[in-house]
């Protein structure tokens, strides 16, 4: 990886997912090995084509197990197996986010502000 950014781990924590904020917008996911290790590393989803704003940043697993993550055109929403589920739009290039603890209110940083969005 290029230049790994955010990072964040499965429910079970038995997934290691990795975004790379360099001109290969992706996001790896890793096995975890009981002793630390990572193995079968694979693209879990590749933005690099993708024309808006943005690069992979900080993410946050859901208890769904659904990645938000920012990236290109805000943050996106992927499925634990990489499919594009929701690109939330905030109107401007995002570089984290994270839930409340009931994960009832998603909360994103922008460059300009702070958004809060009622999660349904």
């Amino acid at each position: 990886i290029s230049r790994p950014n955010g990072i964040a781990l499965s429910q079970d924590e038995k997934k290691l997912y990795i975004a790379n904020s360099d001109r290969n917008r992706i996001w790896m996911v890793y096995d975890l090995k009981p002793d630390g290790g990572i193995s079968n590393g694979k693209i879990l989803y590749d933005a690099t084509d993708d024309k808006d704003r943005g690069s992979p940043d900080g993410m946050k697993v859901h208890s769904s197990g659904n990645i938000f993550s920012s990236g290109p055109g805000g943050v996106i929403v992927l499925s634990p197996e990489g499919k594009l589920l929701a690109k939330i739009r905030v109107g401007d290039v995002c570089s984290n986010c994270a839930f409340d603890k009931d994960e009832k209110y998603l909360y994103i940083t922008a460059n300009h502000w702070l958004v809060r969005l009622k999660l349904k």
